[in-house]
């Protein structure tokens, strides 16, 4: 059975703040919605989703999210995709934490970012599932790992034509409490 966490209403209220803001400054022109796919720019409840992952997996970790996760808005172009550091049994792990609602059966990287994806700084995926205030563990994958094993959905698949992604079945599996 996949980890679980009850994320805190703070962490729930914090999260949707920030995506808030997010989608202002979007709006304002202050980030690039070069490589925004679906409209992401704009969603609040999906930027706030993605957030709560982040804490959640934080949580999961024994970790405090207020120190533990990125909350920096980035700016135009300086997002490196790092989410979480944390040094786990294999030393320095660069988090970017992936989500996705609750029965998603993906670890996917988003279309709009297959360009950056050697360019990005961290070097483990991590699936989160949410629904609610719930949170599921899912598994992850280095970076290494993921580009040896990940597929390009083709039409009429679940996922968008050309989206990279490993099926949930596939990825690691968190056994244990990872805390550092």
């Amino acid at each position: 059975m996949n980890p679980k966490v009850t994320l805190p209403q703070e962490w729930m209220d914090k999260s949707m703040a920030y995506a808030e803001l997010q989608v202002r400054r979007y709006e304002n022109g202050e980030c690039s919605t070069y490589r925004s796919t679906h409209g992401v720019e704009s969603d609040v409840e999906t930027l706030a989703n993605a957030k709560r992952c982040e804490c959640a997996f934080a949580i999961y970790l024994g970790l405090d999210p207020a120190q533990a996760v990125n909350w920096v808005q980035a700016k135009r172009g300086d997002d490196d995709d790092r989410d979480i550091e944390w040094v786990g049994k294999g030393g320095l792990r660069l988090v970017d934490v992936k989500s996705t609602r609750r029965g998603g059966q993906y670890l996917f990287w988003p279309i709009g970012k297959n360009d950056d994806f050697e360019t990005k700084k961290f070097n483990t995926l991590v699936l989160v599932t949410h629904a609610d205030n719930e949170f599921e563990i899912m598994g992850w994958l280095t970076k290494d790992e993921f580009r040896a094993m990940r597929q390009v959905a083709p039409a009429g698949h679940k996922l968008t034509k050309g989206t990279w992604h490993v099926h949930q079945k596939n990825i690691r599996k968190f056994r244990e409490r990872v805390a550092a």
